[in-house]
């Protein structure tokens, strides 16, 4: 579908690439569309009410979240597309990492690992944090060849990356 197909069943636009729509009367379970730039590809979440977190289609192709047995999948309903080919969101549950903060109130965890999902190969890419990385808000940013992983926005202003990755080929 393309966005005005979107627009002409009821979706609610954020912008021009981003929307929305409930699974319920309630507005408890949300349905979120986001296009690659191009407007060619298209990523789709989808949160449950009894959900913390929301799965991922890329294209109508199931992409493979982290799940969490009492919870559902680990995944932020947001997604960003970083090109055509690329597509990340936040992850959750990381409750064991040494810096969760339990008192912080967010249900996926205020530590998050980034889940990249490339739609050339079809493969996903799954980075956390290491023990001393608090990403609380993990930026992805292309520069070059290579991605930059920034914990949150601060780091991002001082272009303080905690880590640069080659970008597959």
């Amino acid at each position: 579908m393309t966005p005005a197909e979107y627009g002409e069943i009821g979706w609610e636009f954020t912008d021009e690439r981003c929307a929305y729509n409930f699974l319920d009367t309630a507005g408890k379970g949300v349905v979120r569309v986001a296009f690659a730039p191009g407007l060619r590809r298209q990523a789709l979440t989808i949160r449950a009410p009894d959900w913390i977190g929301a799965q991922l289609w890329v294209d109508g192709e199931p992409v493979p979240v982290p799940c969490e047995r009492d919870w559902g999948p680990l995944c932020e309903e947001h997604v960003t597309w970083l090109d055509d080919r690329f597509v990340h969101a936040e992850v959750g549950g990381l409750w064991s990492h040494p810096l969760y903060d339990p008192v912080k109130m967010d249900l996926l965890g205020d530590v998050r690992g980034l889940l990249i999902w490339d739609t050339a190969e079809r493969v996903r890419h799954l980075h956390l944090p290491a023990p001393d990385e608090a990403w609380t808000s993990p930026i992805l940013l292309r520069r070059g060849d290579s991605w930059r992983v920034y914990p949150d926005g601060e780091a991002y202003r001082a272009d303080r990356p905690d880590r640069t990755l080659p970008i597959p080929r």
